[in-house]
């Protein structure tokens, strides 16, 4: 699978998709947009007040660690709508297997910071 890695979306399990009558996957409504490496809501302050990564690798705003501690500390009520997060790929997989947890590869959880 390959697709944008730098990003986050949020669903619920269970509902962030559906098989129909015709085995068809089609997507549910507890999904969140997708926010991509071009979301600018994290400033350079921001950043800087989160835990710093173990890796060589730095945070930017659009990376999924980044995205979801915004999320905590300015708008914690969104994220009650939603018990799972991964990167577009990581939903597609699920959608694709039906898999209750998504799972990633080792470069994409570098893509989501905080690595």
């Amino acid at each position: 699978m390959c697709g944008q890695m730098h990003g986050v979306m949020f669903w619920k399990n269970g509902e962030g998709w559906i098989r129909n009558a015709k085995d068809q996957v089609v997507v549910g409504s507890a999904i969140s947009g997708l926010y991509t490496w071009q979301d600018g809501r994290c400033s350079p302050e921001f950043l800087d007040s989160l835990p710093y990564p173990t890796s060589h690798l730095s945070l930017n705003s659009g990376y999924g660690c980044a995205t979801i501690f915004w999320h905590l500390r300015n708008k914690p009520e969104y994220l009650n709508s939603f018990d799972r997060c991964g990167t577009i790929m990581d939903f597609i997989v699920c959608m694709m297997l039906d898999l209750e947890e998504p799972v990633t590869s080792d470069q994409n959880a570098a893509g989501f910071g905080i690595f």
